[in-house]
């Protein structure tokens, strides 16, 4: 990749642009369009890579037109443009047209640098990329998309399907709190390429530097070396229970062991912010086995008993092997009540956040990004159970949307259970 540089070399604006060689002719009358909209100094970096298709694409992906395969090079070239946007005192906007759009969402998902995206004519119709959009938050304050009238108007079915893709993206950015706006140019993919990508560089460039957006969150399956976070935030939810009267989890339950025994059965999720690790929890899509037995006496009335199943582990002990709960042991075992939906669920448990987040009113984009991924799962509803005492808890989930559906008592707890249709 080669940079060439445009612009005032001192401005506190850097615009980053990918390109390929072709569109370097055109950055002249790019950066005339973009002075004609915004008195704001600037600086444009254009990344001029070497391979369109390979260098861009965040994933390998077979052809779409012609015989030329996307090799999914993205994050090397990404790795290369971070190295162009070290000064902190800068502010940094990526954008590009075409492929370069696409690249410019894609970036601003994996990475905080730039403060806007000027996505133009993106090629959003490229293949997986509407499900990492769900699954995945992006980091910029502002994004800017375009289309040509007549880009959705191909024969191509996968071409064709930008315009669904661009709308589908505007509604998704806006809904999780990000400035964002479509704009459709009159033409073509190919009309007016310059032009459009200006009036996405000036558009981001004159949206305030201080946003009032929402904080933006991401849910990611957890790692293992998240664990010593995890059981922070363990710590942290229990002492906050002991707090407001009740303990819904004992000193042996649950621990960073339990998360990494969700973590090496790929149900563990971190729920972050920025790079900040902020909650976690465990969605489990193979259902619970107590939420569909009858009630039936308890084998473990009379003694010890074997474990509550609360951490979705179908009546085992924790993972430290000992008992979870303080709490009477109930007479039965099973569900009482009445489930809401039929077909596949998935359930939540574990779930906690972290105390230097839990006065920010995060719960909402917590429980929003789980119900993502388990659509992406494939069930019809999320099921969930909480401590009688834990009204906390049970404002939250009343808000959401859950719905009481009874009671389910495991082998060392009772507790109240929730159900939460999902609309495909």
């Amino acid at each position: 990749m080669r940079t060439i540089e445009y612009g005032d070399p001192a401005a506190d604006i850097v615009l980053v642009q990918p390109v390929g060689e072709h569109e370097l002719a055109g950055i002249e009358t790019e950066l005339a369009e973009i002075r004609a909209r915004t008195k704001k100094a600037f600086r444009l970096i254009a990344a001029a890579v070497e391979d369109w298709n390979a260098d861009l694409s965040p994933w390998a992906a077979p052809a779409v037109f012609g015989d030329e395969a996307f090799a999914g090079r993205a994050a090397d070239t990404l790795q290369a443009i971070r190295k162009l946007c070290e000064e902190k005192e800068k502010t940094y906007y990526i954008g590009g047209y075409s492929l370069a759009g696409l690249f410019a969402l894609w970036a601003a998902h994996e990475t905080d640098r730039f403060a806007g995206v000027a996505a133009a004519s993106p090629s959003v119709w490229f293949p997986g990329f509407p499900d990492y959009l769900r699954r995945h938050g992006i980091r910029s304050a502002a994004v800017y998309l375009s289309l040509g009238t007549k880009e959705e108007k191909v024969r191509d079915p996968v071409l064709a399907s930008v315009g669904d893709r661009i709308r589908e993206a505007k509604d998704l950015l806006s809904e999780r709190g990000i400035r964002c706006t479509l704009e459709w140019n009159p033409g073509n993919h190919f009309r007016d390429a310059a032009l459009r990508t200006a009036k996405a560089f000036a558009w981001v460039m004159e949206q305030p530097a201080e946003t009032d957006a929402r904080e933006t969150f991401v849910l990611r399956p957890a790692r293992p070396e998240d664990a010593p976070r995890i059981g922070q935030i363990f710590e942290q939810a229990r002492r906050f229970q002991l707090a407001q009267g009740f303990a819904q989890w004992s000193e042996a339950y649950p621990t960073a062991r339990d998360a990494l025994d969700d973590i090496a059965k790929a149900r563990g999720y971190v729920f972050c912010a920025g790079e900040a690790v902020c909650g976690y929890c465990c969605i489990e899509p193979a259902g619970e086995k107590f939420y569909e037995m009858p009630m039936q006496p308890n084998p473990a009335a009379g003694g010890a008993g074997e474990g509550s199943a609360e951490g979705g582990s179908g009546g085992d002990a924790g993972a430290s092997g000992t008992r979870r709960y303080s709490e009477p042991v109930p007479a039965q075992v099973g569900f009482e009540g009445r489930w809401l939906a039929d077909g596949r669920y998935a359930v939540v448990h574990r779930m906690a956040i972290g105390e230097d987040f839990r006065d920010r009113r995060v719960s909402r984009d917590f429980f929003r990004l789980i119900a993502v991924r388990c659509r992406d799962l494939g069930v019809v509803s999320i099921r969930i159970d909480t401590h009688e005492a834990n009204r906390r808890m049970q404002h939250v989930l009343a808000r959401e949307g859950f719905v009481p559906t009874g009671r389910v008592c495991y082998p060392e707890c009772e507790r109240l259970a929730y159900e939460l249709p999902l609309e495909r």
